[in-house]
């Protein structure tokens, strides 16, 4: 009887304190809220009841606030937090501007159509046309002006100057191109666009010229080989003045002119511009001059053996063009609008081009005949042929890559124009973004979004077995152009690619082995996606989105 008692005598305690806090806390709010309330607290016989006295919570927050901010100050922790974040904390090193020789870069303000009322316009309020003496309504909307369009038949040098460039240093500059000396001897394979071979050549004038490599193909390294590998780690951006601006828009496509003095780089860019850079003349402004032959991306550069100044370009524009300096002219070697072509190379010759399209087809054109005489082999490929190179040693062979996966060898003595059997494939997992011959024509290197780049052996004699296979960061992104590992054209073991990290890799093609990593963390402020390297001086000529070109040397 004991426990339910107590059982009892607790629920009715907690009752009453629970009544009252109740009438407490009504009362309370009573209070404050005043006149109304203050009557409603008063009892039947008239008396008034004493409201319980307010606690201030905020005062009170305070006060401890102020006691615990004393306690540390005693203690002195703040000092010693700040002294820690301090040190853990260096200021920030200044940010690095790019450099701002060469073309000045200009924000083109895009005017849109300007907004008038229908009052303006002569209309009423519903759209129909207003009482008589109201202005004229503005006249319908035309959409504009392709200013894109491809341009037609040869286009002199002058006509085609980009902007504010001076024609005298345009003209000075196809001067130079036609009388300049050749780095490479006669008949020997061309500096391709992009990383095509050029074999090793005799060369005067200023610069410290490269060792010749050796010609061995699946073999070790030569001496010469190893020379040159050496040598280019130890390249470097020598300040500043190796920095340009060379063309406005994003480099598709770079190269280096073959000559034996003076160094020249050659850019393509997203609207068609091709830019030239001689770092090593003294005027700043002569420096840059930038041509509009085309008007969308120019994917590929290639020059004529033993002609510095003939080189040739192809466009998304459906065009392929070849600048004569001695001319002064940008011939159109052939033209179709239903074409987008996205590399084109030569043979060591100079008298026929190949170049590769979007539909998955290359076409053989007769530089030579007038009128744009070309063969097209349908069908080599299911999607876009991103890389078509010749053999410098047997021209007879072609080396393609492309999106579907496939690099192809080619035997064009026994090319049709459709359904055409190959010499040598493999398929690799992901899609291939380029694929070289060696200086020495018998290997070749392809770079593959699977993060990898390949060295192939036996290519010229049937199927490619893979020699090498090394492991590289190749995603570059939508907003850079893709990786292209190039050769060393003074050695037949060096490889040569960007680096996602704002360098340059450097690698050993038989073994794979790192041979250096090349970079400059003040004047590279990006990644260097593209690059060419010259025949026989040590020097590399790298670009980024930007439009800049950097010289190592």
């Amino acid at each position: 009887g004991g426990r339910p008692g107590a059982r009892r005598r607790g629920a009715e305690r907690r009752g009453v304190l629970l009544r009252a806090v109740t009438v407490g806390g009504m009362a309370a709010r009573h209070v404050r809220g005043g006149g109304a309330g203050a009557a409603a607290a008063a009892t039947e016989d008239g008396a008034a009841t004493a409201s319980p006295p307010m606690v201030d919570y905020a005062a009170l927050r305070r006060r401890r606030i102020a006691a615990n901010e004393q306690k540390l100050r005693d203690l002195e922790l703040g000092d010693a937090a700040e002294a820690l974040r301090a040190a853990a904390a260096p200021p920030p090193a200044p940010k690095r501007r790019a450099s701002g020789r060469g073309l000045k870069s200009k924000r083109a303000r895009v005017e849109g159509p300007r907004r008038t009322s229908l009052r303006a316009r002569g209309l009423g309020p519903d759209g129909e046309a207003a009482a008589a003496g109201a202005p004229d309504r503005v006249p319908a909307w035309e959409p504009p002006v392709d200013t894109h369009a491809r341009k037609e038949g040869p286009l002199a040098c002058a006509d085609v100057l980009w902007e504010d460039q001076e024609a005298d240093h345009a003209a000075a500059l196809t001067r130079w191109l036609a009388t300049a000396e050749e780095a490479s001897p006669s008949g020997s394979a061309s500096v391709s666009a992009d990383g095509g071979g050029a074999g090793a050549g005799k060369g005067r004038g200023k610069g410290k010229k490269r060792a010749a490599g050796g010609a061995g193909g699946g073999g070790g390294a030569s001496a010469g080989a190893g020379r040159a590998a050496r040598a280019l780690t130890a390249l470097r951006i020598r300040g500043e003045r190796f920095v340009a601006k060379v063309v406005p828009q994003r480099v598709f496509s770079i190269s280096v002119v073959p000559t034996a003095s003076v160094l020249c780089g050659v850019v393509g860019d997203k609207w068609g511009r091709v830019g030239f850079w001689r770092p090593d003349l003294d005027d700043e402004d002569e420096q840059v001059v930038v041509f509009a032959p085309h008007s969308r991306p120019v994917p590929a550069i290639a020059h004529v053996a033993g002609q510095p100044g003939r080189i040739v370009t192809c466009s998304y524009d459906g065009s392929v063009r070849g600048l004569d300096a001695e001319a002064g002219v940008f011939d159109e070697i052939f033209a179709d609008d239903d074409q987008l072509f996205h590399y084109v190379d030569l043979t060591p010759d100079g008298r026929v081009a190949y170049a590769a399209t979007r539909a998955g087809s290359v076409l053989q054109i007769d530089l030579r005949a007038r009128g744009g005489k070309a063969i097209e082999f349908e069908e080599l490929h299911e999607r876009k042929v991103t890389s078509v190179h010749v053999n410098p040693s047997r021209p007879e062979l072609l080396l393609t890559a492309s999106l579907d996966r496939a690099v192809r060898v080619w035997d064009v003595r026994k090319m049709k124009t459709r359904a055409s059997k190959t010499a040598g494939e493999v398929v690799q997992a992901m899609a291939v973004t380029s694929a070289f011959w060696s200086p020495d024509g018998t290997r070749f290197v392809s770079t593959c979004n699977d993060n990898t780049v390949r060295v192939w052996t036996g290519a010229t004699a049937g199927t490619p077995k893979q020699q090498t296979s090394i492991k590289h960061n190749n995603h570059t992104g939508r907003w850079l152009s893709n990786f292209r590992t190039i050769w060393d054209p003074a050695a037949a073991d060096t490889l040569v690619v960007g680096n996602m990290a704002r360098g340059l890799d450097v690698y050993a093609a038989t073994t794979g082995e790192a041979a250096g990593y090349l970079t400059d963390a003040e004047q590279l402020t990006a990644v260097p996606t593209l690059n060419a390297l010259h025949p026989t001086l040590d020097a590399i000529v790298s670009s980024t989105a930007s439009g800049r070109l950097y010289l190592w040397r």
